[in-house]
């Protein structure tokens, strides 16, 4: 699905029901690792506060620790959303989009962590 500085984005299926996830699997360094760990503890955190689901923030469905060729990765298995914010910039051919634009940015520290799945067509030059 995507690679990043931190690690690497994967479609996944879970075997019984054949539902598909994003499993977000971090490099096996020792920040990006523990930035991943906080990157989870806050998504379920904001979950567990929201009790009427406005933040609108993707859900995490499991994270865990596993261990490849003697190194330590991360891994956060994701709702299936949209399209990355990075892949909506290179559709629009890097150009910034304008406040008319139906795509909702949240606002606050969670900002990248609560993009929703909404639909996105190309803008106009």
């Amino acid at each position: 699905m995507g690679d990043g500085t931190f690690g690497r984005v994967l479609k996944v299926t879970r075997k019984p029901d054949q539902q598909f996830f994003a499993c977000k699997v971090i490099r096996a360094v020792k920040r990006y690792v523990d930035s991943a760990v906080a990157e989870a503890q806050i998504v379920e955190k904001i979950h567990r506060l929201d009790t009427e689901g406005v933040s609108r923030c993707v859900k995490v469905v499991e994270h865990f620790a596993f261990a490849e060729n003697c190194e330590k990765h991360y891994a956060i298995v994701f709702e299936p959303l949209g399209r990355s914010l990075y892949d909506v910039i290179k559709i629009n051919d890097y150009r910034g989009m304008g406040l008319n634009h139906n795509f909702r940015i949240p606002s606050g520290d969670g900002a990248r962590l609560c993009t929703p799945n909404l639909p996105i067509p190309r803008l106009p030059s």
